[in-house]
């Protein structure tokens, strides 16, 4: 790869670096620093060896720095909250989504949206990441991701509707990531369990998943019968499941 691109003139490795670049606002900073580095690496210039592991993070944490309060609360969840990480079947991957896959589209039944796949997405895949500004109080669309933190989710996640048999589910890493549980056809929607986020939803609404485990009423873990909430315990994000825990031991 490196001999073909060695080839290709700088300003057209330069436009492309670019035009990926302005799909990413944190990159779009910098590109001025990394488009002769990336130059240099793609041509294989000895020159390379001058940018190590430690002047990538010193730009990763000057960018950080650099972004306004608002701009770091967007990242919903630190590091340290995160669960273990999930031990995939052999033979199962992680793949990356293309934006083209899914779209978003009206859905008359619930007088809103939703997301469906415009092509066939493999078990494992990669949907969304979960971002956002944060909040202390609940609405209809936030996503719980502390005791009174709730993050209101940007991009085509927030019209992600609820199933009792999803075919997503989060990853609780040091981002929380929507994945494929199973392969999806193309024209099917993207659900995820509401359940498995939320404590208690702003809003509750009747079900009509017509899943033989359907709850019936959506209101969040907290009124789960406990056949329902062992079914989802695997599933729970780290702060349902340390509510979960609390109660328990207030329990006892």
């Amino acid at each position: 790869m490196a001999a073909t691109l060695a080839k290709v003139p700088t300003r057209v490795l330069k436009s492309a670096i670019i035009a990926s670049f302005r799909r990413n606002s944190f990159a779009r900073n910098y590109n001025k620093i990394a488009l002769p580095f990336f130059c240099s690496i793609f041509r294989g210039e000895a020159s390379t060896a001058r940018f190590s592991a430690e002047h990538v993070a010193r730009w990763t944490d000057q960018g950080f720095s650099k972004m306004t309060t608002r701009q770091q609360s967007n990242y919903a969840v630190p590091a340290n909250a995160a669960l273990e990480e999930p031990k995939h079947e052999k033979g199962e991957e992680t793949l990356p989504l293309n934006d083209d896959m899914v779209a978003v589209v009206p859905r008359a039944d619930i007088n809103g949206k939703c997301v469906i796949a415009n092509a066939n997405i493999k078990a494992g895949t990669h949907l969304f990441t979960l971002y956002g500004d944060k909040h202390a109080q609940r609405t209809l669309y936030t996503i719980q991701v502390g005791p009174d933190t709730h993050v209101h989710p940007e991009g085509k996640l927030i019209f992600v509707n609820h199933s009792c048999s999803p075919n997503t589910k989060f990853q609780y890493l040091s981002s929380w990531d929507l994945h494929a549980v199973r392969d999806i056809a193309i024209g099917e929607e993207l659900t995820f369990d509401y359940t498995t986020t939320e404590w208690q939803m702003a809003q509750p609404f009747e079900c009509g998943c017509g899943s033989t485990k359907c709850v019936h009423k959506v209101q969040g873990f907290y009124f789960l019968t406990p056949e329902q909430r062992v079914d989802r315990e695997d599933l729970i994000s780290p702060i349902i499941r340390e509510q979960f825990q609390e109660e328990k031991e207030k329990e006892e």
